[in-house]
């Protein structure tokens, strides 16, 4: 608000109220009663605000979803992008949305949130063989994951490698396809050669 009152040259104090005179009057002598217990004229701007974060905080905390749950169903990797940047960096992206869209940022501060989130990213891979390969990689081999951007590093590494044998393996098929065709039409016109010699009448000596 300030910035935009500095850019359009508006007085700040006349375009804003501050919380204090906002209050409904009778609101405020039960809030600095009950919840401060401090004389109206001894509450600041400060504690008002403190106070109403700590009781939105409390209700949030209060009606937490079921976070498993939650990431299980909303938190999906989209197989269907082939390009490996584009879908591991997506998926980091969808888990932001499912916290900021379910007011969980509190949910997942510190170091106890941070390694929730690593554990919940992990939850929800896909394909299997990838969540697979990752999960006891970060538990047991590579235990410094505990970051959500050495969790994402890990992550996009694995997939790489495992994209690069998906290709290979691919292209394995396909020239034992091409292979194969191959030895079938080679063995078709030999059978055909076959056929016609055995279909033409053997010429007999001059009698």
């Amino acid at each position: 608000m300030r910035a935009r009152c500095r850019s359009s040259g508006e007085d700040y104090n006349l375009v804003t109220q501050n919380v204090k005179a906002s209050f409904d009057v009778e609101l405020l002598e039960s809030f600095r009663s009950l919840r401060l217990r401090k004389d109206v004229a001894d509450v600041t701007e400060g504690q008002i605000i403190t106070e109403i974060k700590a009781l939105l905080a409390k209700v949030k905390n209060d009606d937490l979803p079921d976070i498993k749950a939650l990431f299980d169903k909303e938190l999906v990797m989209d197989l269907a992008e082939t390009d490996v940047d584009a879908h591991i960096l997506a998926y980091s992206q969808k888990f932001k949305q499912v916290v900021l869209e379910h007011g969980l940022e509190d949910f997942f501060a510190g170091d106890d949130g941070e390694r929730e989130k690593c554990k919940r990213l992990v939850s929800c891979l896909a394909p299997l063989v990838l969540k697979a390969d990752v999960k006891p990689a970060v538990r047991w081999t590579n235990k410094t994951a505990k970051s959500m951007q050495k969790v994402y590093t890990l992550v996009y590494d694995k997939a790489v490698a495992h994209d690069r044998h998906f290709q290979q393996n691919k292209r394995q098929r396909m020239m034992a396809k091409v292979k194969d065709k191959s030895k079938d039409s080679s063995a078709s016109a030999k059978s055909g050669r076959a056929g016609k010699a055995a279909a033409q009448p053997k010429k007999t000596g001059a009698t």
